[in-house]
């Protein structure tokens, strides 16, 4: 269903709309690039269209619904029909369809608006925020370069800088880091900050 999806998919795109430039240069992903908080994760950048999106994965489609960035083992695509949501997720079939989910790419009206990744070892997103953590790894040490603030509803961290949220999400375990201040990065989200 995976595969005949999203081949459909790509045919409803024709034709093909140009990738969004970085730099000049035509996007590239990579598994192990640097997060930037409010703007990209894994070099795709916030605010690139969905069609662009699915162009730029069809780019680096190994197999039907099988794709494979710099730095990463291949990973299998779950695309929406409603347009909203990308997910990649291991090659393997788990007990609930979550536990295989690596990122999740969400879509609002047409325009990705943030990229989640979660601590899947050994298949996790290589990118270190700051280039000091990544996931699995203790969420304390950003509190050099952020204010991490604790939303008790969202049960997440959010990062301020200036008094103002940055686009970056932390989730640990559900609490402040007062509670726990070991606590490790379990997932990430890089989000377009109003």
């Amino acid at each position: 269903v995976v595969k005949r999806h999203f081949r459909i998919l790509v045919a409803k795109l024709s034709p093909m709309t140009p990738f969004r430039k970085l730099g000049g240069n035509a996007m590239k992903f990579d598994w192990k690039a640097q997060p930037v908080p409010g703007k990209s994760m894994f070099n795709m950048a916030l605010g690139t269209s969905y069609a662009d999106v699915v162009n730029q994965l069809k780019a680096v489609e190994i197999s039907d619904g099988i794709v494979q960035i710099k730095n990463s083992g291949p990973m299998r695509l779950v695309i929406s029909s409603d347009g909203e949501s990308i997910r990649f997720k291991k090659m393997e079939d788990e007990n609930y369809d979550w536990q295989s989910d690596l990122a999740l790419l969400y879509f609002q009206n047409g325009i990705l608006n943030s990229l989640t990744t979660y601590w899947n070892e050994p298949y996790s997103y290589r990118g270190l925020i700051c280039g000091k953590i990544g996931l699995g790894e203790e969420i304390r040490a950003l509190e050099q370069d952020f204010t991490l603030e604790y939303d008790g509803i969202d049960e997440a961290l959010y990062a301020i800088s200036e008094g103002k949220l940055n686009g970056l999400e932390l989730h640990g375990a559900s609490c402040d880091l007062t509670v726990d201040p070991t606590q490790k990065l379990g997932a990430m989200k890089v989000f377009i900050a109003e």
